[in-house]
């Protein structure tokens, strides 16, 4: 009977616990179906996934420790509908799909998204955990019009980076600041003869930098990032990296217009990409809007093979939380053997 007060009792305290702290359970789920085809093949009706936003799970809480300061946590997780994956099964092709099974996304962990404690007050904020490393990686997005079907290709920021340190400033007048650091952790590369552990990391390091201004119509943003990475554990790094982002975006009333430019420069033996994205949306009346998108990756060194994609669409708001897309894309390569066509039709839905 002692035992049955007692679970009573814990169960009526939790929703005042829960309150006093703040916590909210968010997502996004969008799942649909696509028509693909490459280059000399034939067409495959298939599931899809996160086309225009990416489908995720998220807990968050917020405790307020007096004196200005404040407490936060973020656990954060992709989602694959069509398959009831969660964790790393977000699909991570060009195109939608996640052919290789609820494990397919290699980032895995339940959390695979975030997982970041951080400390806010008049100061900004300092987040530690996985986390973005800066606002850089999310530069594309920022102005882009239709969503994950504008994010750049072939210039990957310090995003949902494991063992990282974050600050952010306070925002003045519409613009933040935002810098990161990758904390030396294994990331890769053999261990040495007889060591079953990982006791020693390597000297792989990313600094990453970016200051945004959103403020009206205008949204503009500036992003650089450093990589020092070693090929094993406890070897001096070999290769260094060095990304570099620009982004503006405008809203005209009639239209948005989105410009992103992103270059990679890569040490060693690796290749160096540029990517642009120009992207537009317009708003047709009755919750309708017509989207447009030219991503264009140009690598240099031999061998390589400059890729252009293009994606027209169109959505249809039902609420302010569900919308319905339409799509067409089409990618044309150097090479044309790895193009593709693919029609879509799906449904997100936030809450």
């Amino acid at each position: 009977m002692k035992k049955s007060y007692l679970a009573l009792a814990v169960l009526a305290a939790m929703p005042f616990a829960a309150s006093a702290q703040n916590v909210s359970v968010y997502g996004y789920v969008e799942t649909g179906i696509g028509n693909y085809s490459e280059k000399d093949q034939n067409a495959l009706t298939r599931s899809v996934n996160s086309l225009v936003g990416s489908s995720r799970l998220g807990f968050t809480g917020t405790e307020d420790l007096g004196g200005g300061l404040k407490a936060t946590f973020r656990l954060e997780g992709d989602l694959t509908p069509s398959q009831g994956g969660m964790g790393g099964g977000e699909a991570t092709s060009e195109t939608g799909s996640n052919e290789t099974g609820d494990s397919g996304s290699a980032r895995g962990g339940l959390f695979s998204r975030e997982s970041s404690l951080a400390l806010s007050g008049a100061f900004g904020e300092i987040r530690i955990g996985k986390t973005d490393l800066s606002a850089a990686e999310g530069l594309d997005s920022l102005v882009g019009q239709v969503g994950n079907r504008t994010l750049s290709s072939g210039v990957e920021f310090g995003g949902d980076a494991s063992n990282a340190v974050r600050y952010i400033s306070p925002n003045f007048n519409g613009l933040t600041v935002s810098a990161g650091r990758f904390l030396n952790a294994r990331s890769g590369g053999a261990l040495p003869a007889g060591q079953t552990t990982t006791t020693k990391p390597t000297n792989s390091t990313v600094n990453s930098f970016a200051a945004v201004y959103d403020n009206g119509p205008l949204k503009a943003g500036v992003g650089y990032e450093t990589m020092d990475q070693a090929t094993a554990v406890g070897t001096a790094a070999t290769e260094d990296s060095k990304f570099t982002a620009f982004s503006v975006g405008y809203d005209f009333g009639v239209a948005k217009v989105g410009v992103y430019l992103g270059k990679r420069d890569v040490g060693g033996s690796q290749l160096d990409v540029t990517s642009t994205v120009v992207s537009a949306s317009a708003p047709l009346g009755s919750g309708m809007t017509l989207h447009a998108a030219n991503r264009q990756n140009t690598t240099k060194n031999s061998g390589a093979t400059d890729v252009q994609y293009h994606v027209l669409g169109l959505s249809k708001a039902l609420s302010k939380r569900t919308t319905v897309y339409a799509l067409y894309e089409r990618s044309d390569s150097d090479t044309a053997t790895s193009d593709f066509r693919q029609l879509s039709l799906s449904i997100g839905h936030a809450f």
